[in-house]
């Protein structure tokens, strides 16, 4: 019975988690929050419903895989909006007038990267061997 409850109570709460971390990491850049932060709730999301659903069930789903191309896929954005500060005369991630713009890209690509790390660290914790 307790973990019938415990499974409607996560199934129920697991989405507006979601939404909330994608709402902290996509307003980052003009608000508190951000990439860092967005990237935590979402990961937390992922590992409270493999806690509660089971780590195989979310593996078939997000295999990892997935997860290293969402981790090199951030990076290689992060990467590349930092050089547009160089190529410009700049610091690395100096951008000037376009760094409200890059800020759009630069939050999610940071937000990738930390959820797609958090999930795979679990991952690797409850790995049998």
């Amino acid at each position: 019975m307790q973990h019938l409850i415990v499974k409607k109570t996560t199934g129920i709460l697991l989405p507006f988690l979601q939404i909330y971390g994608f709402y902290v990491l996509l307003n980052g850049h003009h608000s508190p929050g951000g990439g860092f932060a967005g990237g935590a709730i979402l990961g937390a999301s992922l590992i409270t419903y493999s806690l509660v659903f089971g780590v195989k069930e979310v593996k078939d789903k997000i295999s990892y895989t997935l997860l290293f191309i969402l981790k090199s896929v951030g990076t290689l954005i992060y990467i590349l909006l930092g050089g547009v500060g160089v190529f410009l005369g700049g610091n690395v991630l100096s951008n000037g007038r376009l760094s409200l713009k890059l800020g759009l890209f630069l939050e999610p690509a940071i937000g990738l990267v930390v959820a797609g790390v958090m999930t795979s660290f679990f991952y690797k914790l409850v790995e049998e061997e």
